[in-house]
């Protein structure tokens, strides 16, 4: 994989089966205080939480391609995650 990627970007590293990570990084976190008035004051902040371990998430952020296996029903297992690990395995840059 050579050459700059879309972008401008630097092409990525590999590729690597990964799991789909459907929650966020970044979640809202509200806050509310009572005014003492009868009303509330509320605040949003966010809140970064790290990729999971095994994620596309953490494949993309470390360079790499994600590949999630994927089926009709969506309940892929440890037989998906090995074929498409090797399938992957015989990829060439």
């Amino acid at each position: 994989m050579r050459g700059a990627g879309s972008r401008g970007r630097p092409a990525p590293r590999s590729a690597t089966s990964s799991r789909s990570q459907p929650a966020p990084r970044a979640v809202l976190e509200p806050d509310f205080t009572d005014a003492g008035d009868g009303t509330w004051k509320t605040t949003v902040k966010v809140v970064l939480r790290p990729a999971a371990r095994g994620g596309d998430i953490q494949a993309v952020s470390a360079g790499r391609i994600a590949v999630s296996p994927m089926n009709g029903d969506w309940n892929t297992g440890p037989a998906d995650q090995a074929v498409t690990s090797a399938l992957i395995a015989g990829l060439r840059p």
